[in-house]
């Protein structure tokens, strides 16, 4: 669930927004094949994940004789309230006195940013065209940068 507000003045266009994100997952458990002696039984997994998102986007109009440039640039704040560690219980199935292994999950990071740039452009003649960048930012063990772009044509 998010909310946000449009203000626009000329050319300049303020979006900030916060958003509530809510996601309960579940993993089957499931037996392992193929490494006799070896295999493992694993248990069903449950987590919850509650996240809230705090963010701003800026873009701002520059018409052209060409036709319409819109760089935008937008930052979120992302904080997560309910995922935490959990315990992952596995046994192997050749293991008459069925001992139980257990390996625990990181703590996922509390606080983390997001970061992105890109530009739109419309051209005379219908031609649309778009590049966009975002990275992960503070989240520990994980690097994450992507590039979006595309192309559209009227005919």
């Amino acid at each position: 669930m998010g909310f946000g507000y449009n203000y626009h003045h000329q050319a300049l266009n303020v979006n900030p927004y916060v958003r509530l994100d809510y996601f309960h997952g579940e993993i089957d458990s499931y037996t392992e094949t193929g490494a006799v002696g070896l295999n493992l039984a694993v248990d069903e997994q449950n987590y919850d994940s509650l996240q809230s998102l705090l963010g701003i986007q800026l873009s701002y109009v520059f018409n052209q004789s060409f036709g319409v440039i819109i760089p935008q640039f937008s930052v979120g704040w992302h904080h997560e309230f309910l995922n935490k560690s959990r315990a992952i219980n596995a046994r192997y199935v050749a293991d008459f006195n069925n001992n139980v292994l257990t390996a625990y999950t990181d703590n996922p990071d509390r606080d983390y940013a997001t970061l992105g740039f890109g530009a739109s452009s419309v051209f005379e003649g219908g031609l649309q065209v778009f590049l966009n960048y975002q990275a992960l930012l503070g989240y520990s063990n994980v690097n994450s940068n992507g590039f979006t772009g595309g192309v559209r044509f009227e005919f």
